[in-house]
């Protein structure tokens, strides 16, 4: 056994964590979390910012803070990356509790300026609101998780969403016209019933099946297969966003 060896790596391990220490005692906080994020490079981006998260909120905590605000601005700058706003704000969406509150939210839901207050909750706290809300009634749940978002706010989030998740992608504009095309056409199919999954993705392409082989039965197939492949991409991206419950209006 190479004990030089191990005496070595056990003294640059020391040191390390000597450094981690000066730089707290410095009031250097949120660049010992960024530096210990940076170095999980197993992590995808949305899991290392759910990380940088929950650290500062641990830390805050300690602090004797009641709660912290976090900008998606800032998260981002402390993480070293740019243009990577939709993971960072779903991130920071994800970390939310029950009684979290979103101070500041820009049309498409996506942007640096998404600003979120977390409350520092002790976990038995949060506990006992999870029992509170599943002892409630089914109606009186539905009508609290359910959101209300406009249909150009959709649209313009999962535009976002998709140019950074398939950068190379040619063309995605009318990709983004055929995962919209039942808001336009009544196909008897929602996208409310989509996102919830009380209509699965194989049965809106049965539906659209029928529905394009009376327009044009030579096209039916391959269009068919298109615009589901739309919906898919799209499905993906409520999913992420978590909305599951939500309302869609027009305006």
């Amino acid at each position: 056994m190479d004990y030089d060896k191990i005496i070595l790596e056990l003294l640059d391990r020391i040191k390390t964590l000597e450094e981690k220490v000066a730089n707290l005692e410095n009031g250097n906080t949120y660049q010992v979390i960024k530096q210990t994020i940076e170095n999980e490079r197993g992590l995808s981006l949305v899991d290392r910012a759910k990380k940088y998260i929950q650290d500062c909120k641990q830390l805050s905590q300690k602090s004797g803070n009641d709660s912290i605000i976090l900008i998606c601005g800032d998260i981002q700058k402390h993480l070293g990356v740019s243009n990577r706003v939709p993971s960072i704000c779903m991130a920071m969406r994800d970390c939310m509790q029950p009684g979290d509150v979103v101070l500041e939210e820009p049309p498409s839901g996506l942007s640096t300026r998404l600003t979120i207050q977390y409350f520092l909750k002790p976990l038995d706290c949060l506990d006992d609101n999870k029992e509170k809300m599943n002892s409630e009634n089914d109606d009186s749940f539905s009508s609290e998780e359910t959101t209300t978002i406009s249909l150009r706010q959709l649209r313009t989030g999962f535009e976002a969403y998709f140019n950074e998740k398939k950068p190379n992608y040619s063309y995605p504009g009318p990709l983004f016209g055929m995962a919209f095309y039942i808001t336009k056409n009544n196909i008897g199919v929602s996208l409310e019933q989509l996102f919830s999954k009380e209509v699965s993705l194989d049965e809106y392409a049965g539906i659209l099946y029928d529905h394009f082989y009376e327009l044009n039965p030579r096209t039916a197939k391959v269009r068919t297969s298109a615009y589901k492949d739309a919906m898919k991409n799209l499905l993906e991206y409520a999913e992420d966003m978590h909305f599951e419950k939500i309302k869609i209006s027009r305006y």
